[in-house]
């Protein structure tokens, strides 16, 4: 007795469920699914399989399966490309970052040297000719200016 009722415990554990599936149109004119059909109007049952048939599992790959792949690969390749064109863009804009900051600093820099020095030129005898101050100062103003515009 144990047997047989062991058996048809097995038997109940190893069969497939299976579910109407129903459908119908509601009065708005949507398309309605349910494992329950609709108390008033007319429906449709559905027909669907659970477990794939044998003929698709062993069946050879088809035209329709290598486009598939070939698409796929296009895609895959077409995100390599975005992903190096923002790699080069990130790149860019560090070079560009990396740049400005040593602007910057020649700035600053020549700032100082405008601010304890006077402004000049060498004559033809390597001789140092000063420019007036008023050129300094307008100089001073104007590295001053940049400054606050280019650097951060």
């Amino acid at each position: 007795m144990i047997r047989f009722l062991g058996a048809i415990l097995i038997m109940l554990l190893c069969s497939t469920s299976y579910a109407q599936i129903y459908k119908w149109t509601d009065a708005n004119g949507n398309a309605q699914f349910s494992d329950t059909p609709p108390k008033q109007g007319s429906f449709d049952t559905l027909n669907i399989p659970t477990t794939p048939s044998p003929s698709n599992i062993s069946a050879p790959p088809s035209n329709n399966d290598e486009a598939a792949k070939l698409r796929q690969q296009k895609l895959l390749d077409s995100f390599e490309q975005e992903r190096q064109a923002k790699e080069k863009i990130q790149k860019d804009l560090a070079q560009k970052k990396e740049k400005l900051n040593q602007t910057c600093i020649q700035a600053k820099d020549y700032l100082r040297k405008l601010k304890v020095g006077g402004i000049y030129t060498l004559d033809a005898q390597g001789n140092k000719v000063y420019k007036p101050e008023s050129e300094r100062a307008q100089a001073v103003e104007r590295v001053q200016s940049s400054i606050k515009q280019h650097c951060r």
